[in-house]
């Protein structure tokens, strides 16, 4: 007969490798949500965390940035200027011929753009070795409010010009009729501006708009009022 003693203990090492092989759990499978991102399990109250994405993507360079903003202003001013046109000429669609001719009369509208232009370039231009030219210009080409306005800034205009030797050309680059009624008419005007101090070899330019009311007296068209958008 077998000894009982080494059957227990040939039996021993069976259990002992059964019950070691039970207290082992199996990886559980990485859970995923419904974007297939992988979700981290947190050890402590076992909620699931998406794990953010690293961002691979090199940084942009500030140059760059820099001429995205920039085209970015030129368009929103663009747009801007571009409303408000359309707004205005809709206006004019919308009111009887009678009263607004802008989109009748070509040859009137023609008669105060040019005008106009005279005008805007003349007064708002000027040289510092010629100040006075600007004046004549003034007491030509302006009439009523906008005499006031323009006084109220040439006695700057005189004093820095001279200071500093400026020199200040202005050029209408598109310019349009919104209302004509009568002797009376409302315009808008896109400017190219072009300073130049003497000495610099660099001069600084610009743009602008221009709101411009005209009245014509005499046969001629003065501008009565303006002001920039």
């Amino acid at each position: 007969m077998p000894d009982p003693s080494r059957q227990n203990v040939a039996l021993a090492p069976t259990r002992g490798r059964a019950n070691s092989t039970a207290g082992i759990r199996k990886p559980s499978p990485v859970p995923r949500n419904d974007t297939g991102s992988a979700v981290a399990v947190d050890e402590i109250d076992g909620e699931p965390t998406v794990e953010e994405p690293l961002d691979t993507a090199p940084p942009r360079r500030s140059k760059l940035v820099t001429k995205l903003v920039a085209s970015l202003v030129v368009l929103v001013v663009c747009a801007g200027a571009t409303a408000w046109f359309t707004w205005k000429t809709n206006t004019a669609l919308s009111t009887s011929p009678l009263s607004n001719t802008a989109l009748s009369d070509a040859a009137g509208s023609t008669e105060v753009i040019g005008q106009a232009t005279q005008a805007v370039e003349q007064v708002f231009s000027y040289t510092y070795t010629d100040l006075p030219k600007t004046e004549r210009a003034m007491n030509s080409w302006l009439t009523g409010r906008a005499v006031e306005q323009y006084q109220a800034l040439y006695g700057q205009l005189k004093t820095q010009a001279a200071q500093q030797k400026l020199t200040l050309q202005t050029t209408v680059r598109t310019i349009g009729v919104v209302s004509l009624q009568g002797d009376r008419a409302e315009l808008l005007a896109f400017l190219d501006q072009r300073a130049v101090r003497e000495g610099t070899a660099t001069p600084s330019t610009g743009g602008g708009q221009l709101k411009i009311v005209a009245e014509r007296a005499g046969g001629t068209w003065k501008v009565s009022d303006f002001g920039t958008l």
